[in-house]
Formats: structure tokens, sequence, C-alpha cells
């Protein structure tokens, strides 16, 4: 309950937390997998040389929700 309490305080004093060990190396290779198998032709993809960015992300790939949004996070 204190780890919960200590998030709430950064979240009220910086605006964010950062929540650790959420995922693990299996969990993160399904996501980048998720992302790397996705149509990146739509407009909500940017890709360069030094930059890779998603718009809307969850809507540009639907399949991640069930990865990203796991027990551990809720």
């Amino acid at each position: 309950m204190e780890h919960l309490l200590n998030h709430h305080e950064s979240i009220e004093l910086n605006g964010f937390a950062i929540l650790e060990d959420i995922y693990n190396a299996d969990e993160i290779d399904e996501i980048i997998n998720a992302i790397n198998s996705s149509v990146q032709s739509d407009p909500t993809f940017r890709k360069t040389d030094d930059l890779f960015a998603i718009r809307q992300f969850l809507k540009g790939v639907p399949e991640v929700k069930k990865l990203i949004f796991n027990d551990k996070l809720r």
C-alpha cells in the first residue's frame, strides 16, 4: 500500500510516476514485435533516421492493448 501512496504523491508533485518492473523482457519483445509488424505507411506513423513516432498509438497498433494493459499495470 505504501508503494501506491508514493506513486500518488509523485503524480501530485510531478504530474507523473514511474512504475518499474511492469513488463518482463518477453512482454517487451511482444510489444516491440507488434509495433514492428503493424502497417507503418499510415500517416499516424512518423519515421526518419532519428525519429520514430506514432500518433494515436493504441488506434495505430490496437494489438498492443492486451499486451500493455496487463494485470501488473492495472
